[in-house]
């Protein structure tokens, strides 16, 4: 969710189901969870005006949360194994940097993990959002309306995200997803299905799409030249 939507960590830990729009496909960024004597609990407002919003999920994010969602019995949609709320430094300490930095060094050869990238932060998540949508030509205004961001001066007057910005920032995402995926190597796609099993499904849907898509383009490039001018001089004698 973290790189994937762009959300502040508090917007994220502070999701509940009920806040979930199924029909759109979106999380409703408002009331962020916040510290408060000790306790965690929903802010009245979000950090800016400007981070009031939707943030909607490419379709592979949606479908993974979805389940989620179904699974869940606890008031917050991330929750700890017992339902207790989820404390930064907690889940740093436990989860995160042992996911990011590994364990190279681990007693037991087994256990060894190489790192996928030492030191990375949850907020760095959320740059490389804003980094991977410049990177896929979507506009500064559509950028700043999905992380919560307020554009300067009269732009943020004149500009407007539009539908098609909207799913322009979708398929480019499920496009990312899907090509890190054909990447991993086998051992590294049977981890990933081991921990989340209904990827398994996932990964069958998108090989038979690669292959037929690998098989067409070959098909493509055995076609001559004098072949498709060939063909073009039959449609063209045929007529329409």
């Amino acid at each position: 969710m973290d790189a994937y939507t762009g959300a502040r960590w508090s917007e994220l830990v502070g999701q509940q189901p009920h806040e979930y729009d199924e029909i759109n496909k979106a999380i409703r960024v408002a009331e962020p969870l916040a510290e408060a004597r000790g306790r965690l609990v929903k802010a009245e407002r979000p950090k800016t005006p400007a981070s009031k919003r939707w943030v909607q999920l490419p379709p592979f994010l949606a479908g993974l949360y979805e389940h989620l969602l179904e699974q869940t019995e606890h008031p917050y949609a991330f929750a700890g194994d017992k339902g207790g709320q989820l404390r930064r430094s907690h889940f740093a300490r436990r989860f995160w940097r042992p996911a990011w930095d590994g364990d190279p060094n681990h007693p037991d050869p087994g256990k060894r993990r190489p790192p996928i990238l030492r030191g990375f932060t949850f907020h760095e998540g959320r740059n490389t959002q804003r980094t991977w949508l410049a990177e896929d030509g979507i506009p500064d205004v559509a950028r700043a309306a999905r992380l919560g961001h307020k554009l300067p001066g009269m732009a943020d007057v004149y500009e407007h995200v539009t539908p098609s910005m909207k799913e322009q920032i979708l398929e480019a995402l499920q496009k990312r997803w899907e090509t890190s995926l054909l990447a991993l190597r086998p051992g590294e796609r049977e981890r990933l299905i081991a921990a989340v099993p209904q990827m398994d499904g996932a990964f069958a849907k998108l090989q038979t799409r690669h292959q037929a898509a690998v098989s067409g383009e070959k098909i493509v490039a055995q076609i001559s030249p004098n072949q498709v001018r060939g063909l073009a001089r039959q449609q063209h004698k045929q007529g329409p």
